[in-house]
């Protein structure tokens, strides 16, 4: 079993709700990698055992070039960590920053990545539900990885053995058990949404209006992201988060001269408000899920803009 003192720490990466994420170094190998800490009496106090271990079992259970690898996992008394394959080159808002003409073969490129990501996902019965560029990474070969699976979903468990299944149920309990922090967490959910600009833009119908994010909310983001490289600009960008809810909730957002005609039809039939009408909503055929389905993500690849 591996301990912190396996590791030598170079510098903190950044923060995040319930810990840090720090550079480090294994010691046997020199591999440098990236360790997420979890403070466990923060996730006590919010309940968010759940997410953690859903984010250590996707890690675990779908490899994908274009995932973040889990490296390894362990605890100490007060923490958790999860050792993560170290993507050196930045993540992909900064890299829209900087490309700010990036040309439409490139935007392809990483709009093809960003569904074959997303297709491998949803198969497995797994939803990202927070798709945005700044949870995909650019490595130095330039191709993308997925990262931060703590508000991930498993939308369907037939493809998940027993025990984990016992597992996910047993955490379902708990974070629906005992009230007495519910006001606590009130108030950081408050603050959290007041700090979560970037997303918002990304944000579907479905969670504003019913608070429902499914793998369907992913493609949502897809489009979003496409405009995004195109115009350098999110389709419902505005002013204050309230007039970014209204345009996604109304789904009004303008057709751009910089985009192509066929990349604007891919972008209208991804930013639909029916969930189960966006193309590729009916989910993939790669494993077992929707055999049936006239809508799956042969559909979306078929696009002319790809």
């Amino acid at each position: 079993m591996q301990t912190l003192n396996d590791y030598e720490i170079i510098e903190k990466l950044g923060s995040g709700s319930y810990g840090d994420v720090m550079l480090a170094k294994q010691k046997e190998s020199g591999l440098l990698v990236a360790i997420k800490t979890l403070e466990k009496r923060l996730l006590i106090k919010e309940k968010k055992q759940y997410q953690v271990f859903i984010e250590k079992e996707v890690l675990t259970q779908v490899k994908h070039p274009g995932l973040i690898n889990l490296i390894a996992s362990f605890q100490s008394s007060s923490q958790i960590y999860l050792v993560l394959e170290f993507v050196e080159g930045g993540d992909f808002a900064n890299f829209l920053k900087i490309n700010k003409n990036i040309s439409q073969q490139n935007i392809v490129f990483y709009s093809a990545e960003i569904v074959s990501i997303l297709e491998q996902l949803h198969s497995n019965g797994i939803a990202h539900r927070d798709v945005k560029p700044e949870n995909i990474m650019v490595a130095n070969n330039l191709h993308i990885k997925m990262i931060d699976f703590g508000t991930a979903n498993f939308f369907d468990e037939r493809g998940l053995n027993e025990s984990v299944r016992d597992k996910l149920n047993e955490l379902r309990e708990i974070s629906q058990q005992d009230e007495r922090f519910m006001d606590e967490i009130d108030q950081y959910q408050q603050k959290h949404k007041a700090t979560f600009v970037g997303t918002a833009e990304y944000v579907s119908p479905e969670l504003l209006e019913d608070d429902i994010c499914g793998p369907q909310s992913d493609l949502w983001a897809l489009g979003c992201i496409i405009y995004k490289m195109f115009t350098g600009t999110t389709p419902f960008c505005d002013q204050t988060e309230y007039l970014v809810f209204q345009k996604v909730r109304a789904c009004q957002y303008q057709n751009s001269n910089k985009i192509p005609q066929d990349a604007m039809d891919l972008i209208s039939k991804l930013l639909v408000r029916d969930p189960l009408s966006r193309l590729g909503g009916g989910l993939p055929s790669i494993n077992y899920l929707y055999q049936d389905s006239k809508n799956t993500y042969r559909e979306l690849k078929s696009h002319p803009f790809f």
